[in-house]
């Protein structure tokens, strides 16, 4: 914990992650819209979390994506995890619309999220 002026000004805990367990995903927009230009391009991170919502840094595990809505995969749909992130280029379609992203892989809860293109 750190304090200016005797008053706390910053916290920061640091855990030991436990066995994998689930996928979270995250768009990494960069601060913008994802424009439905047919060619716009954004990463898609699957992360592997242990049950208390902790990256597994050891974790390797196989990723497989699917996509459903105005948009598709950039590359293979299956990519394995390193240092517990799988990653995947998402591109926009022409048309506008919800982008739906789901992450599996066996012996993890499965992970989805949407982003929407404009």
């Amino acid at each position: 914990m750190g304090h200016i002026a005797g008053k706390k000004a910053a916290e920061h805990a640091v855990r030991t992650p436990g066995e994998p367990k689930s996928i979270a995903l995250e768009f990494d927009t960069c601060g913008r819209d994802l424009a439905a230009d047919g060619a716009d391009t954004i990463f898609v991170y699957a992360r592997v979390l242990d049950e208390k919502g902790t990256l597994v840094p050891n974790a390797s595990s196989p990723i497989r994506f699917e996509v459903s809505g105005p948009g598709g995969i950039v590359g293979p749909a299956a990519v394995d995890a390193e240092a517990g992130i799988a990653t995947i280029l998402l591109r926009a379609a022409a048309a506008r619309g919800k982008i739906r992203v789901r992450a599996t892989s066996p012996d993890l809860k499965t992970g989805s999220a949407a982003i929407t293109s404009r």
